[in-house]
């Protein structure tokens, strides 16, 4: 009896095995991956206004260069899978939908190649970089996913925190910061909508970063050459 016992455990273990490797298969399958697309910027360079930038016998001042740090995302918001919010308030991962890389890397590589493209800075160089610099900038994404609660009112949501850090400052002090919530209604809750409006949202959030960083650069500028002419 307990060799027929132990056959039939046996049997079962065997038949659960094999329908977990069948059901990730189906999940591996029919996985979709998504990229994170803002565009590029309207027009580029148009962020220079009527400042200029310097060039001394050793290049570029250090206050003109801006060193982008790689972007940190909250929790559950920084896994590959999409993340939507449900009528009971709950949020719950999307295992058939990811993104193509983790969404740090995505806004991260986003964030270099739009400020490099809209020169808020006369140069903007990763965190990677040895160039001598002055300011640096941290990103912080609080939210982004699709608020599903309203079933007729989907939207995605996109929520940040920047901070401009004077590394020549004593203690690296802040030297301008801002938060954004964006919100970007959507057709329908899908994966695909929620795809197409974060990339919108992204778009949304690095037009003003590039707005609000230019006009500090123009207000830095302003109150140096009154210094200077005291």
């Amino acid at each position: 009896m307990k060799s027929i016992h132990s056959i039939l455990c046996l049997f079962m273990m065997m038949i659960c095995f094999g329908q977990l490797v069948s059901c990730a298969g189906i999940k591996a399958e029919n996985k979709s991956l998504y990229a994170l697309d803002p565009g590029r910027p309207d027009t580029l360079g148009h962020s220079k206004g009527v400042q200029e930038f310097s060039y001394g016998p050793s290049g570029l001042a250090r206050d003109q260069i801006l060193v982008v740090r790689k972007v940190s995302i909250a929790p559950p918001f920084d896994g590959l899978s999409l993340i939507h919010r449900r009528s009971d308030g709950t949020y719950v991962k999307d295992y058939y939908s990811d993104w193509v890389a983790p969404p740090e890397e995505l806004i991260s590589s986003e964030l270099l190649n739009w400020l490099s493209e809209s020169a808020p800075f006369a140069s903007v160089v990763d965190g990677r970089s040895a160039a001598t610099h002055r300011f640096a900038l941290e990103t912080s994404i609080t939210s982004l996913c699709g608020d599903f609660q309203d079933s007729s009112k989907p939207r995605v949501v996109f929520n940040a925190r920047v901070y401009l850090i004077d590394e020549t400052a004593v203690n690296r002090s802040i030297a301008w910061q801002n938060r954004y919530d964006i919100s970007i209604p959507i057709e329908v809750a899908s994966a695909q909508q929620l795809v197409l409006g974060s990339g919108r949202a992204c778009r949304q959030l690095l037009e003003s970063l590039t707005h609000d960083l230019s006009n500090f650069r123009e207000q830095s500028a302003t109150a140096r050459l009154a210094h200077e002419q005291r």
